[in-house]
């Protein structure tokens, strides 16, 4: 079975207010490419689908289209989890159509694949957390692992007191019930429910995976999908919050064994070391400037029963790639806009001893639209002064900053009053 592995798409995301969807409209097409060119039994997309939980519209359009391309009619599976800048309900909305067009959406880690036999593939078995599935003659068992915050851990391991069972008396167990189901595993049904209230957020993460793992056999494909943070993974500028003080890290060896761990959440592609086959596919498109310096690409795993994954990167076009331009003074940069290079994102940075005038950054602006930051630092105490290469108002400024913190637009009430604010100031 060949795995073709992605993930952090971020649709909907803008750099300094300027909208991406043309760059991400040509990365998923490409997908679609490389996903016809290798033959591609199964995809996964490891989270982080959308930037916010609240999309804009030509986002959820763009995801729609692209993952229908990508199944080619229900041929080709594919398997989506939610991802931190998710919400896992609007997701997963379209799951009752999306079956039958070989799109599986998994929004926690609570979700439990629909079973059934469709048109080019079937669920044999599901539960929450795993699925059993069968394509072209080779079955897969995935774990699946949706980003687990801390209350939605919560709500896998404990349950209500109300839905807690009475113990079953002791005369009333026969030793064939207690053989079919071991304490701590609720194969196959899904999780297993342990005692974890002392426990860090790594061995609560830990010991679900090791319970769902017991569905892993020598005669499947075995694979493990999740979102969340590895020790060990290297961040960027992009990711927000990855890890405060290693408090939602996962240790790597509380991962269980699988063939491969097809992993989202971090924006650069790479494996985790480990003697386990752990990659983040990283994000398709350079979101910060701190991903100008390597390549983004997709995972292709091609797997077979009991053998160890063949892996190969395939790396993406950069469709408009980041730049970051450093002069000395503002001299040396008026002397050398001709070097502003096009279709791409430009980052302006200019040390300077002197007040930089609004002639020389109308110039500068007028030069190419496509500079999104001009930063002036000055020589003496190096302090710093962004202008953004349009002129946008206190109101837009507070709309942008909110959205890109909250992943939504300010309510209309906060906005007024943080205006009366600034006008009083």
């Amino acid at each position: 079975m060949k795995i073709l592995h992605t993930s952090d798409w971020h649709l909907g995301k803008t750099l300094e207010g300027r909208q991406r969807i043309a760059e991400q409209k040509q990365f998923t097409n490409e997908l679609c490419r490389i996903a016809q060119a290798e033959n591609a039994d199964l995809i996964i997309i490891a989270g982080d689908i959308y930037d916010s939980s609240n999309p804009p519209a030509a986002a959820e359009q763009l995801f729609y289209r692209s993952v229908t391309k990508l199944s080619n009619g229900g041929k080709r599976p594919v398997i989506v989890i939610a991802g931190n800048h998710d919400s896992p309900e609007r997701l997963t909305a379209a799951s009752p159509l999306a079956y039958e067009n070989g799109i599986i959406l998994l929004g926690s880690a609570k979700s439990k694949a629909q079973t059934g036999d469709y048109e080019y593939y079937s669920i044999r078995s599901s539960g929450e957390g795993f699925l059993e599935l069968a394509i072209r003659g080779e079955t897969a068992v995935i774990i699946t692992m949706p980003y687990p915050s801390e209350k939605r851990l919560d709500e896998i391991i404990f349950q209500p007191e109300t839905e807690t069972e009475p113990e079953p008396k002791a005369e009333t167990k026969t030793n064939t019930e207690a053989e079919a189901k071991p304490e701590g595993i609720t194969k196959p049904e899904g999780i297993a429910k342990p005692d974890t209230s002392q426990k860090s957020y790594s061995q609560k993460i830990g010991e679900i995976l090791k319970s769902l793992s017991e569905n892993f056999r020598s005669d499947t494909i075995n694979i493990i999908a999740g979102h969340f943070y590895i020790t060990g993974g290297e961040i960027t500028d992009s990711e927000r919050d990855i890890a405060i003080g290693g408090v939602y890290a996962v240790n790597e060896a509380a991962i269980p064994k699988a063939q491969y761990t097809a992993m989202g959440h971090l924006h650069r592609p790479q494996r985790i070391k480990s003697e386990n086959p752990i990659y983040y596919s990283g994000s398709p498109l350079q979101y910060s400037k701190s991903e100008i310096a390597y390549e983004k690409c997709v995972y292709i795993a091609k797997i077979e029963p009991a053998a160890d994954a063949e892996v190969k990167k395939i790396p993406l076009t950069n469709y408009k790639p980041i730049s970051v331009l450093k002069f000395a003074s503002p001299e040396e940069c008026m002397d050398n806009l001709d070097k502003i290079p096009e279709n791409s994102w430009v980052y302006v940075e200019i040390i300077s001893g002197r007040l930089v005038t609004q002639n020389e950054l109308k110039a500068l602006r007028e030069k190419s639209a496509d500079i999104v930051e001009i930063k002036i630092i000055s020589e003496g105490e190096r302090e710093e002064f962004l202008y953004t290469s349009d002129d946008i108002s206190v109101s837009e400024v507070f709309d942008l900053f909110y959205k890109d913190t909250r992943g939504s637009a300010p309510p209309a009430d906060l906005k007024k009053l943080f205006l009366r604010l600034i006008e009083e100031d």
